[in-house]
């Protein structure tokens, strides 16, 4: 059976072992698990996609880990896969989680399938697809420790 402590007791050992460790869990997890690991995390990032069953899953997880008092100021919402005009955008899929948005990760799925077949990483098949770019911006904010998009161009001369 699973063991949300032994959980906790492998992440600190690990995390003491390299500089960045990353874990992908979902939310079937015992929710004391993902608080615990969210606790000890530096980020969390929820993935999240554009349909509504999914996001109302997401939202009553955030609510859920809330009423136990986990703490999500380090945590913010990836929308994976983006298409455009399916209906929720990103930024009111961030507002519903009441989480910043950190990356909204677009491109051509076909793409990322052939890139897959191929046996070729995104980044070599087609690095100028919006998936990468993506991807580029996600991993700097990341990298830096910022928890929110910077602010395009046009957006900070008019904004």
């Amino acid at each position: 059976p699973f063991n949300p402590g032994e959980l906790l007791k492998l992440l600190q050992v690990v995390r003491g072992l390299f500089a960045a460790t990353v874990v992908t869990l979902d939310g079937s997890l015992p929710l004391a698990a993902l608080a615990g690991v969210i606790a000890q995390a530096d980020r969390t990032l929820l993935m999240c996609d554009q349909s509504v069953i999914r996001s109302r899953r997401a939202k009553h997880l955030l609510r859920a880990l809330r009423l136990e008092n986990c703490p999500l100021d380090r945590a913010g919402v990836v929308v994976d896969p983006y298409r455009r005009r399916i209906g929720l955008e990103p930024e009111n899929l961030a507002e519903l989680m009441d989480l910043p948005l950190l990356a909204a990760l677009g491109g051509d799925p076909l793409t990322r399938l052939h890139a897959m077949n191929a046996g070729e990483p995104m980044f070599n098949f087609a690095p100028n697809d919006d998936y990468c770019t993506g991807m580029r911006r996600l991993a700097e904010l990341l990298c830096t420790g910022k928890m929110t998009q910077t602010p395009n161009l046009f957006a900070r001369w008019f904004g």
